[in-house]
């Protein structure tokens, strides 16, 4: 048995580490940001081209996600008729530039059908894909 005493401002250190409180996601397959906030909300932001106006219109999905065991991240947003659930993995390799970190989250529920997830179809770019984020060190 012990006794600790801290003073009024301690703060405890987290135990995560740099690569478990990433945040921010890019997605290849449709050109989308996703962004786990910290207050449990989300966005998803498409840049897509719009031939009326010749340039990008920027698009954004909301919606709240909760982390789940095993590192799963799950999504739910009020005009999808279930929630989405991605498996986060961590990938590392060395690179002639340092050691490279790769954080993914990948849907756990793939389907042929676009946007089979939301309650009024095509009402919004496909946010079920895969996202990732690089760090170097």
């Amino acid at each position: 048995m012990g006794l600790y005493l801290f003073s009024d401002g301690y703060i405890q250190k987290s135990n995560q580490t740099e690569l478990d409180q990433i945040n921010e996601y890019g997605s290849v397959e449709y050109g989308g940001y996703l962004t786990l906030k910290t207050d449990t909300t989300f966005n998803v932001t498409f840049d897509i081209w719009d031939e009326k106006l010749e340039d990008y219109r920027v698009t954004t999905v909301l919606g709240t996600w909760k982390a789940e065991h095993e590192g799963n991240v799950t999504l739910m947003a009020s005009n999808w008729q279930t929630e989405l659930i991605f498996k986060k993995r961590q990938r590392v390799e060395s690179t002639p530039d340092g050691i490279l970190h790769t954080v993914s989250l990948e849907p756990m529920a793939k389907n042929a059908e676009s946007g089979f997830y939301l309650i009024e179809p095509a009402s919004q770019p496909d946010v079920n894909c895969s996202y990732n984020t690089y760090v170097y060190q």
